[in-house]
């Protein structure tokens, strides 16, 4: 106030200077009565200069008014994408001139315009790198949208879910190399599989995206091989246990049966070799048949002392007797010789006793 005082006085010696100076040109060019005349113009003259500039600065104030009307709406829509709680002005600012009101909500939309870029451009990065993912693994994207934002509390939540299809990604492609390290090796064992050119690529190529029909596709393979690798096992026990109960009754030279017992892997040579071995056996088998039966029935008889039978019992085998050797005879031997097994091992804690 004390300068508004200045100036205002200032102002007043300016007019009254001013005023001497016209007066004594006046008086110098006029008589008396127009020297008046010209005096009495002043008034309306100043009037009109303070009218022209009120009006001016009265437009300028109509523009502040319209300015901050249109920043407000600005801020109030910043809010509302940003989810802010609508606060209008920021705090002690309307008793504020309202150049100083224009300046505070110009600094403040600065700042809301920097938040929503800064969220904009998180949305953009998450969005990117969701497609990305969705799109190697074959998954069906997620929304964000970016009005309005997403709070800071779904946007953690969205980072989550990036990171669980990370994560993801990171498992199936662990899965991969696992899966096509043990159907490779299975295929090895197997050894005369063959190789179409799509198992190739499930099996072989760099470029594999883990997405879930490669994943489907690699299992299947997987478990297909693992399924023959298993009957190949299946084979070669079944083959060693017929090997072993011939060369019991062959009476096998024990070097013969280590030899064998050696080729202790599930490959398709193992089989192979084991196979070749019981085919000779077996002719051997049918050459020494009756010898064949009668040391089964040797056996029959030591398991039906080991399951306590009673005559009755044994006389049900009615073809324990029969002179009639072949290999069905043989074979209706060896059944009874296996049902006798397992019934003892179904009941070996009563027999113990």
């Amino acid at each position: 106030m004390d300068q508004l005082k200045k100036i205002r006085h200032q102002m007043h010696t300016i007019c009254n200077t001013g005023f001497e100076r016209l007066r004594d040109l006046w008086d110098e060019m006029f008589d008396a009565k127009l020297c008046l005349d010209q005096a009495k113009r002043l008034p309306d003259q100043m009037m009109a200069f303070f009218e022209r500039k009120y009006q001016e600065s009265n437009q300028l104030r109509e523009i502040f008014v319209a300015e901050i009307a249109e920043l407000r709406q600005e801020a109030l829509e910043l809010q509302r994408q940003l989810g802010e709680q609508q606060q209008g002005l920021p705090a002690a600012i309307e008793s504020r001139s309202l150049f100083d009101q224009r300046s505070a909500l110009d600094e403040s939309l600065d700042q809301m315009q920097q938040k929503l870029s800064q969220r904009h451009e998180i949305i953009d990065e998450y969005l990117l790198e969701m497609e990305t993912l969705c799109e190697e693994l074959s998954e069906e994207p997620r929304t964000l949208p970016k009005d309005p934002l997403p709070t800071e509390r779904e946007l953690v939540e969205f980072r989550s879910y990036l990171d669980h299809l990370i994560a993801k990604k990171m498992q199936r492609k662990e899965d991969i190399g696992n899966l096509r390290r043990e159907t490779k090796k299975l295929i090895s064992c197997l050894q005369t599989i063959s190789i179409t050119k799509e198992q190739h690529r499930l099996l072989n190529a760099r470029k594999f995206p883990p997405t879930r029909e490669n994943m489907h596709e690699l299992r299947m393979l997987h478990e297909e091989v693992a399924a023959q690798y298993e009957c190949l096992k299946q084979h070669i026990d079944d083959t060693r246990r017929k090997l072993e109960r011939l060369w019991q009754c062959l009476e096998t030279d024990p070097a013969i049966v280590q030899k064998f017992g050696k080729l202790t892997s599930y490959t398709q040579t193992t089989f192979d070799k084991l196979s070749a071995e019981l085919d000779r056996c077996d002719a051997l088998r049918r050459e020494n048949m009756e010898s064949f039966v009668e040391r089964t029935r040797c056996y029959i008889m030591e398991w039906w002392e080991r399951c306590m039978k009673s005559q009755d019992e044994r006389a049900q085998f009615t073809m324990f007797h029969s002179k009639d050797y072949n290999e069905g005879m043989l074979k209706l031997h060896e059944l009874e010789l296996d049902s006798l097994k397992q019934f003892y091992g179904e009941n070996k804690q009563i027999f113990r006793m």
